[in-house]
Formats: C-alpha cells, structure tokens, sequence
C-alpha cells in the first residue's frame, strides 16, 4: 500500500512538472492556447468530479455557472472598471451563491429528473442573458475584456494565460483532495452509495448535497471569469447545451472519482475539440465517437472508478436524452 502511495506521488509530481515545462518546451502559440482553453475546462471539471465522482450528483446545467462568473468579471471590468482579481473572487462568489439558491430544490430531485431539471437551468440562463440586451449585450455579448492582472503580473500572452488557468486549477485540485480526506469527504462517499443508507447512518443528505453542489458551482464560476479575461469577449453561444456536455465527457474520459484523471480528460478531450480536428462542424462527431470509444474500451475512464450503477444511470440519461432528441426531430 506504502508502494502504490509512492508511485501516486510520484506520477502526480510528473505531471505538473510537465505542466510547467510545456511552455518551455513548446514554442507555438496554437498548442499554447488549447492547453490554456483545457486548464479552464479543467477547473469545472474538477467541480464535476466532486459533485458526481464523490457526491454521488449529476449536473447538464454547469455551464450556467461558467457564464455567471464570465458574465460577472466582463461586466464589472469593462462597466464599472473593478480590478480583474477583485471580479475573480467575485465570479466565484456569485456562482456559489445562485448555486445555493436553486440547489436546495433542484438536489430533490434524483436520477433522470435531476438531469433534465439542471439542463433547464443551463437553458434559462442562455435565454436571459441572449435577452437582456441592455446588460449583457444580447446575442453580441460583451468583448474588449482586460486580461487578468495578478499584482501586477498581466496574463495578456498565451504563456501568462496558460500558467494562470493551470495554477488555478493545481489550487483547486489540492483543496478538493484535503477537503476529501476529511469529514466532508466520508459525508460525501456515503451520498455516493447510497442516499437511503447514509441517511439512516445520521447523515443529512440534503445539506452535504448542497455544500457539493456549492462549492462546484463557485470552481466553476471561477473557471468562467478565467476564460472571459482570456478570451476576452463572450456571448451566449459560448454557454448553451452543447457546451455542457463537454466537460461531463472530459470527466468520463479521466474516471469520475479522480480529480487528477479530470485534468487529463480535460487535456484529451480539448485537443480532440480544437487541436485535433480543424474542422469545427465535426466536432460533435469526434466527440461521440470518443464516447463510443471510452464505453466499449475505457467504462470507467483513464483512472476508473466509475460505479456500476453510475454507468448504468448514464447511460440510461443519454438513452432518454438521445430519444428526446429524435422524438423532437419527427
């Protein structure tokens, strides 16, 4: 067991040594700036990995979150001019608090009427903010976004952004690992299990599914800030339903249960997206093939730890789902 620990140390030191040479090693702008967008899918998929991997929690809607906090830091830098880190902890803070709000009735739900009922609010949050066009600029959105300046270091170049979006997401990875280790953690592999048993064990279910819930949506409304100062304009179509299903395949990809396989379904997936085909009209192909690819060879993702029973409940939603979609296609 000492041995097996080691070897996970070890090849964890690997990969962010890798990480912070790639830069180094890598002179090209292009493969610089798709590591850059996988760091940002990165933060949320490390929320997702909580939520699901550990809380036992799906959510379709996180892209919601994602474009508060993008839609939070463009609209306090570029209206009222708060300093870029200032509306960072703000995009967190905002996404963790609305994540509280609609948490607490959404989390009653279960199984396949949780998923449709977080893809709603993935949906609701498009319609508003392609809507109110005299705040958030309708389907135009909101451009010229300062890059994010860290006292007084400006991730205005691909490295700076790169470093950034990774740092944030090693921060992030470590926080969750202790936070896992301790009470919190237990709490939230029992609701894994077993909802009905860890309540008979004293656990009230409800509240440490809302703390999972919370914490998840505020990483990623985080990772949303971080992609509208390195994008530097947004719109709606940046947060619809397509790109919610993204980060979920990134989490499948990496094993549901590791935070660290997260990062390199992030980093697979991505380059999938954007590095490997150019062609953006067939990146939904690529994408399902991968999925195809990753159930019949790799159920479990690159570090497993998928249950039984979770993949049974996915692929009973992406069932439903896809029937949906052909239903509505007649």
């Amino acid at each position: 067991m000492t041995w097996l620990n080691k070897r996970d140390t070890q090849l964890k030191l690997a990969f962010v040594l890798a990480m912070a040479a790639w830069p180094l090693l890598i002179k090209n702008d292009y493969a610089l700036s798709v590591m850059s967008i996988a760091g940002l899918y990165a933060i949320m998929v490390v929320g997702l990995v909580l939520l699901f991997g550990h809380a036992g929690q799906l959510s379709f809607g996180h892209t919601a979150f994602f474009g508060m906090g993008a839609y939070t830091s463009a609209l306090l830098t570029t209206r009222l001019g708060v300093p870029t880190l200032l509306a960072l902890a703000a995009s967190g803070i905002a996404a963790g608090f609305v994540a509280l709000i609609v948490g607490r009735p959404v989390l009653r739900l279960r199984f396949f009427f949780l998923s449709l009922a977080t893809i709603g609010l993935g949906q609701v949050f498009y319609v508003v903010v392609r809507e109110t066009r005299w705040l958030t600029g309708g389907s135009n959105g909101i451009g010229n976004i300062p890059p994010l300046d860290v006292f007084g270091f400006v991730a205005g170049n691909y490295s700076g952004q790169y470093y950034v979006a990774w740092c944030v997401v090693l921060i992030m990875v470590l926080f969750t690992e202790r936070a896992l280790r301790s009470r919190a953690g237990r709490a939230f592999q029992a609701l894994a299990a077993s909802e009905i048993a860890a309540s008979t064990l004293g656990i009230h279910t409800a509240d440490w599914k809302l703390l999972a819930f919370v914490i998840s949506g505020a990483y990623t409304g985080i990772g949303g800030s971080l992609y509208a100062f390195t994008i530097g304009a947004i719109n709606p179509n940046d947060f619809g339903f397509a790109p919610a299903i993204i980060p979920i395949l990134m989490m499948l990809v990496g094993g549901s249960t590791s935070l660290w396989g997260g990062m390199l379904g992030a980093i697979i997936m991505t380059w999938v997206g954007r590095g490997i085909s150019t062609a953006p009209e067939y990146n939904g192909l690529m994408y399902a093939i991968t999925l195809i690819l990753l159930l019949l060879f790799l159920p479990g993702g690159i570090t497993g730890g998928l249950r039984a029973e979770q993949r049974k409940w996915l692929q009973s939603i992406f069932k439903r789902l896809s029937g949906g979609e052909r239903a509505s296609g007649r």
